[in-house]
């Protein structure tokens, strides 16, 4: 008898298939529904870090307005400041023009005063006049009024004050009010324009206006230092007149070695002397030596270096 190879399979339940499809598509429903909460957690997250990112940056923006406004602010406060303390410094110098007078003097040099070694020139200055000014006036407007300065063909014509330090009158005038264009002064360490003295130093702000030392630029053109007369600057204390003859100009950047006034010896100031005669930017053709008293002036060139001007006493009366 020939044996069946074909077996009868059990046949499936149908209502078993059916709930194992229907197990299946739950699964499968409820694995999409965690990849959406997935994908849109991931999403909510982003969204969180994007606003989070342009609040930051509305933060920096607001900042950065605020800032640049406030700086603009400053700026129109100084520049506003600097305008009206200008003006009071014109209103000053009008001022002066009107209680102060200014006469020039013959300068009559004794035979006996004038050295063998240079009577050329002296007898060369005798056409030079000398200053007379009554400071006693100005010491009314303030007490601390120690002279007067005069540069050719610069508005350089001021009194000259001097305080216990060298940063009041940076930002003082005359009358003794609050003012950043501030005055002309001398070094708290000298004692007035007198022979007490080797460098006699005075100082003032360069002003862009031309006021205080703003005009002593000038001395930088070629065409003001090779007018010779240009080269003679008057000043005026309690005691005398006075003439001295500039030997040096230059700016420097970074560095007041300039502005000593105490030396200890004479070598000591015969170096200083020829240091300071070394950086002119022409040679003058004045002689030195350590028995000569010097002055000394100095304002800002620009943000980084100062103008400087040496002269030395020729002439006192």
């Amino acid at each position: 008898m020939k044996k069946d190879n074909n077996i009868d399979m059990p046949k499936l339940d149908k209502v078993y298939l059916f709930n194992e499809l229907t197990k299946l598509k739950s699964k499968k429903e409820e694995i999409k529904k965690t990849k959406t909460l997935i994908n849109f957690n991931e999403l909510k997250s982003k969204l969180v870090i994007l606003n989070n990112k342009k609040k930051r940056k509305r933060h920096i923006y607001f900042a950065i307005d605020t800032l640049i406004a406030c700086i603009l602010l400053v700026f129109i406060i100084l520049t506003t400041q600097n305008l009206l303390d200008k003006k009071d410094i014109k209103d000053t110098e009008n001022i002066l023009n009107e209680i102060v007078t200014i006469t020039e003097i013959n300068n009559v040099i004794p035979t006996e005063s004038i050295p063998e070694e240079e009577p050329s020139l002296y007898f060369k200055y005798l056409n030079y006049t000398l200053l007379d000014v009554n400071l006693d006036d100005l010491k009314q407007i303030n007490n601390e009024v120690t002279g007067w300065i005069q540069v050719s063909n610069t508005n350089v014509n001021y009194p000259i004050l001097k305080h216990s330090d060298n940063s009041y009158y940076l930002k003082h005038q005359l009358d003794g009010t609050y003012n950043t264009a501030g005055w002309v002064f001398m070094d708290y360490r000298n004692d007035k324009i007198s022979d007490n003295n080797r460098n006699t130093i005075i100082y003032g702000h360069g002003l862009k206006n031309k006021a205080i030392f703003g005009s002593l630029k000038n001395v930088l053109n070629e065409s003001w230092y090779k007018n010779e007369s240009n080269l003679v600057i008057k000043t005026v204390d309690e005691e005398n007149s006075y003439l001295w003859q500039i030997f040096s100009i230059y700016t420097l950047e970074d560095n007041n070695d300039y502005i000593e006034t105490d030396f200890k010896d004479d070598n000591e100031f015969n170096y200083f002397l020829n240091k300071v005669k070394s950086r002119s930017i022409a040679d003058f053709n004045v002689d030195l030596n350590t028995n000569d008293k010097i002055l000394t002036l100095s304002t800002c060139y620009n943000n980084d270096s100062k103008l400087v001007i040496h002269a030395k006493m020729i002439e006192k009366a």
